[in-house]
């Protein structure tokens, strides 16, 4: 499925085209609106990254602006744009399918350390809370809860109504 959890091999080569380490301080942001900051937080902490070095901006990119806050144009840092990986990016997207048909299966190891995902559940972990093992379940999506249903037992907490 789309913005499931990836491979840790995955992520590190991702990591490395962007020329990240382990070692930085990383904060995420966005625009308006856009739920994916947290997401993004999430893969990082849930693949290992210090969760001392990894923090979500509060506000949006809007917001900082407005604030004063400098901005530049163009799509690819300098320092990207001289690597191995360049090659990869189009408009300074990282394009991971091609990234890893070339990659993924070379034995040179990631200079990012990723691990295993976790705070991930599997589906049988789902049906066994589903079942009465006394775990909250949380219907977290704002529309389509009336239209496709719900699992038994879950609470209805949209995301856009708590943040």
């Amino acid at each position: 499925l789309p913005h499931m959890m990836p491979p840790e091999r995955w992520f590190a080569l991702a990591m490395d085209a962007y020329g990240i380490s382990n070692e930085q301080h990383i904060i995420v942001y966005a625009r308006r609106g856009a739920l994916f900051a947290p997401r993004v937080w999430f893969l990082f902490l849930s693949m290992g990254h210090d969760p001392n070095k990894i923090h979500v901006m509060q506000g949006s990119i809007e917001d900082y602006i407005e604030q004063g806050g400098p901005v530049e144009e163009g799509w690819l840092p300098e320092a990207i744009g001289q690597t191995e990986y360049a090659k990869f990016f189009d408009s300074g997207i990282l394009n991971v399918t091609q990234l890893h048909i070339e990659h993924y299966h070379e034995s040179t190891t990631p200079q990012y350390i990723a691990r295993e995902a976790t705070h991930i559940c599997g589906k049988e972990a789902v049906r066994q809370a589903v079942e009465g093992d006394g775990t909250v379940i949380l219907d977290t999506r704002s529309s389509g809860y009336k239209k496709y249903g719900h699992m038994p037992g879950s609470l209805h907490l949209p995301y856009t109504k708590i943040a």
